[in-house]
């Protein structure tokens, strides 16, 4: 084999290793939201810090915090799903704008899916969504 040949042998190897690890590593990264990542951050009985501003959905909440955007934060789930997803008991969802949930009525496509109790939503706004808010086995 000439010095051309392995040269060109060697790239294409190189380019397709380089292009394996861009895609993998982009998602690993693309699984979980920034805006689950300060869910998941905040500790229980606590505020999600949250910035005035647009965030993608979607979120699940698992442990129960305070989720109140003061009027300036929006949650855009681009037309893709549920929005916010609540397992937690006693979690506050306020003062946001909700978007854009997916049309799905086998997945019950919709702005909250509640699948907990004890939880509060007070004053959000809900647009372009298939259901606003989907209870089951919530009680409260």
């Amino acid at each position: 084999m000439d010095c051309k040949a392995f040269f060109f042998r060697f790239s294409g190897l190189a380019i397709t290793i380089f292009f394996y690890v861009l895609f993998s590593l982009n998602s690993v990264f693309a699984s979980q939201s920034p805006l689950q990542k300060l869910v998941d951050e905040t500790l229980s009985g606590s505020v999600v810090p949250l910035e005035p501003g647009i965030y993608f959905g979607p979120i699940i909440i698992n442990k129960p915090v305070v989720l109140d955007g003061g009027g300036d934060v929006t949650i855009d789930n681009r037309g893709k799903g549920t929005l916010i997803t609540v397992k937690a008991d006693g979690v506050t969802i306020k003062n946001l704008t909700l978007i854009n949930s997916g049309r799905s009525h086998d997945t019950l496509d919709a702005a909250i899916s509640l699948r907990s109790s004890r939880n509060k939503i007070i004053d959000n706004k809900i647009s372009n969504t298939l259901f606003g808010i989907e209870m089951k086995e919530s009680h409260d």
